[in-house]
Formats: structure tokens, C-alpha cells, sequence
């Protein structure tokens, strides 16, 4: 046990830092930032009424159609008003009347998509969000997040729409799947379904259709069809102009600034700082209840098999693009040669969307000894809670140059922990 020991200790130490490095300060600083002096990242392709652009810290003018938008450009539109953004990748963005909006991050890598990431955040209003090249290609990978007063909104190659009403954050899918965190919770939404969270501190809630007041998301729908795509799956790279220089006059509420703060508060939260790349389904603290079939052999030809009860628990952190884990286990096969056996082990996993392949390597206690163990499984999500796993897993020890081995084969049901 004494290699699984080591091997949590270091993972400890490396999640304990890791948070530290996202923390660290305790104060939000809001830098002020330089209006963009080449084009990169998308432009105002349709407007109508009054929209207003603010690059950086510059003051904010009225835009213009073509006008570039790049990380750090904040958008309002005001009464009677929308706005129609478009993004290099081809990602389309349509704003309600009153509503503001800000580019955090936008950065797209047509050669390696997978290095490109997006982030949005959302002040008030509604918006209506149809996928790209950034989104599609990386939709299992969060490359594509949107910070809201509430939660923080995680996309998997989705259209959807989120409106926020008197302070609740409501959303809909139309295709598919964006997930809801909030600092009590998070939810998955799926193509048709529709969800709400009233503050960071109540977690998100999955409603029907119908229970959504009929106006919330009337003013997205008032917008002309033809500033949407004609396919959510077109993906056009958009011709990007140079920034328009400001002019004096207009300006943005000093509000949308208080908001940005609250929204820079909410992404120091654990379950917020979680950055793009690193978000997977699987990660977190979880439990498993299974049900196994083991089969032993003592160092004599005769070989026992017996159904079993059994219980993990473990915690994940996403890497990249794999999940390394670690759990313990208990299997009660009391009539086995080695009775009940008990360990831990070290997980990879390779997360693919709502499947994860993994291995797991560690050692089994109990009688007749410690021995080293190996395990080949996978895990099939069903919803943000739960999951299916299957596994096989083997063990065996040498006494007296006689080998007695341990075979199970078991199918459980995992529950993530908030």
C-alpha cells in the first residue's frame, strides 16, 4: 500500500496548489485594457436601434456594421434595439433590446482548434447562442464557457438561449447539451430542455417548457429570422475589419462594471475555476454500489465463484484531455478463497463526451496478503448525477511458488457528489 499512498499524497499536494494558484490575492483587480489594433475574433454583422461599442477602456460610440469585436469589447444594445455578432469560427451570437454583453476571451486557432477557447459574460438581458467551429469540434472539452451574475454556463456544441428576468437566469436548448454551475450545483441541459438559477447560492433547476413565463425569451423571437443562420451547422469564417476608432458622447452604464466584478468574484469559486480545458463529466468526488461476479482459484485446480455486493468511492481531476483518479474499494465475497478483499488504486480515464474508457492500477489487502491489482472498465453518463460503470478486475499473489488468483467482472451505479 505503500505506492497508492505515495501516489495520493502527490495528487493532494497537486490539487491543493493548483486551487491556491486560482485564489491567490483574495482582491479581484479589473485591468484596464488597450483598445484591439488588429482584428481578431468576430464583428457586428446586423444591427437595428441603438448599439453601443466599448473597446476596452476607451468610451463607448455607437457601432457600426462590420465593426470589429475582439477580448475586451463590451456590447449594448438599448430599447427597441438588437444586435447580431459573428465570430471568425462562425459562432453567432443575437441580442435582445437592453442587454450587455462582454468578449472576455476569444481566441481561435484554425490549424489546431483544440487550442482555441471562448469565454463570454453576460450582464442583463437575453441572447441567443448558435454554434461554431470552436464549439462543435471541442464539445466535450468546455472550450466554450459564459459567465452570468449567477452561474457559469459550460457549452457542448449547443444553440440555446439564456434571458435574465428580475435577477433569475433562465435557459433553453434547442440543440445540443450546456451545463449549469452555480456555487450549489450544477445541472445538464439536453434539446428541449429549459432550466433556471435564481442566485449563485441556489443551485440550478430543471423546469418544463411551460413553466417559463410565456415572455421570457419573446424579444429573442421578435428578432428578424433573417439575421440567425440558415443552419445552426453553417460555418462560415467571417471577414473580421479593423476597429472603429471611439468618439465621445455616448457611454455604457457604470453598472455593466459592478456586474463584471460579481461575475470575476463568481469564477474565483471552486467550481467556477475550473477552466475550460480542463472540465470533463466524469471529474469530482463520487460513490459506486455494485453488484460483481468473482471467481478464484486457490494453488489447487479447484476454482470457487461467487455473487457479490460492493463499494467505491474516489475523486477525479481533469488533466487535459484525461481524468486521473483515485479510489478505494471493499468487495464482499465472504465464500471467495481471499473472503473479502478490500484496496485502492489509481485510475486513468479518457473521457469521449458521456463516455469515459479507463484503467486502474493499485493492490488488494485482505487475506492471503497484499498483492497487486489491475482493472480494465468504463462508465456511460446518464444524467449529471449519475452513471453506469462495468468493470473487469484481476488480482493474484504467489505463495510457495503456488499462484492463487482473483477474477471479478461487476456492474454499478456511480453518483457524482456535488
Amino acid at each position: 500500500m505503500k505506492i497508492i499512498s505515495a501516489i495520493i499524497i502527490v495528487l493532494t499536494l497537486f490539487s491543493t496548489v493548483s486551487f491556491a494558484a486560482d485564489i491567490t490575492g483574495g482582491t479581484i483587480t479589473i485591468k484596464k485594457t488597450a483598445m484591439p489594433t488588429s482584428a481578431t475574433g468576430g464583428q457586428v454583422s446586423d444591427m437595428s436601434g441603438e448599439v453601443f461599442v466599448m473597446h476596452g477602456t476607451n468610451v463607448a460610440h455607437k457601432a457600426v456594421k462590420t465593426e470589429s469585436v475582439a477580448s475586451g469589447t463590451v456590447i449594448s444594445t438599448g430599447a427597441n434595439s438588437y444586435a447580431v455578432l459573428k465570430f471568425e469560427d462562425g459562432q453567432v451570437v443575437t441580442m435582445q433590446a437592453n442587454s450587455t454583453f462582454k468578449v472576455r476571451e476569444y481566441r481561435y486557432d484554425a490549424k489546431r482548434v483544440k487550442n482555441s477557447n471562448i469565454v463570454f459574460s453576460m450582464f442583463k438581458g437575453g441572447f441567443h447562442f448558435f454554434p461554431g467551429i470552436i464549439d462543435q469540434k471541442n464539445a466535450q472539452a468546455y472550450r466554450f464557457r459564459i459567465s452570468t451574475p449567477n452561474a457559469t454556463i459550460g457549452i457542448h456544441g449547443a444553440e440555446f438561449e439564456v434571458v435574465m428576468v428580475g435577477g433569475t437566469i433562465y435557459s433553453q436548448v434547442m440543440t445540443g447539451k450546456i451545463e449549469m454551475t452555480s456555487d450549489r450545483g450544477s445541472i445538464y441541459l439536453r434539446a428541449g430542455q429549459a432550466a433556471y438559477v435564481t442566485s449563485p447560492n441556489t443551485p440550478p433547476t430543471l423546469v418544463t417548457a411551460s413553466a417559463i413565463p410565456a415572455s421570457t425569451f419573446g424579444l429573442l423571437l421578435s428578432i428578424p429570422p433573417s439575421t440567425a443562420p440558415a443552419t445552426s451547422t453553417a460555418l462560415v469564417p467571417v471577414t473580421v475589419s479593423t476597429p472603429v476608432p471611439a468618439a465621445g458622447g455616448a457611454s455604457i452604464s457604470t453598472g455593466e462594471a459592478v456586474a463584471d466584478a460579481s461575475i470575476l468574484q463568481y469564477e474565483k469559486s471552486p467550481k467556477a475555476s475550473i477552466t475550460a480545458a480542463q472540465a470533463s463529466e466524469f471529474g469530482g468526488a463520487y460513490l459506486i454500489g455494485k453488484i460483481g461476479y468473482n471467481t478464484s482459484s486457490p494453488p489447487t485446480n479447484h476454482t470457487v465463484n461467487q455473487l457479490y455486493p460492493g463499494l467505491e468511492a474516489g475523486y477525479g481531476w481533469d488533466i487535459g484531455s484525461v481524468l486521473l483518479g483515485v479510489d478505494g474499494f471493499a468487495d464482499f465475497h465472504t465464500n471467495s478463497i481471499t473472503a473479502n478483499d478490500y484496496g485502492g488504486d489509481v485510475k486513468l480515464g479518457f473521457p469521449m463526451g458521456e463516455f469515459m474508457p479507463y484503467a486502474k492500477l493499485g493492490e488488494t489487502g485482505g487475506w492471503p496478503g497484499i498483492r497487486n491489482n489491475f482493472a480494465l472498465g468504463f462508465e456511460y453518463k446518464l444524467d449529471s448525477l449519475w452513471s453506469v460503470a462495468s468493470e473487469l478486475f484481476a488480482d493474484s499473489i504467489n505463495i510457495n511458488g503456488q499462484t492463487e488468483r482473483n477474477r471479478n467482472v461487476s456492474v454499478g451505479l456511480k453518483r457524482s457528489l456535488p
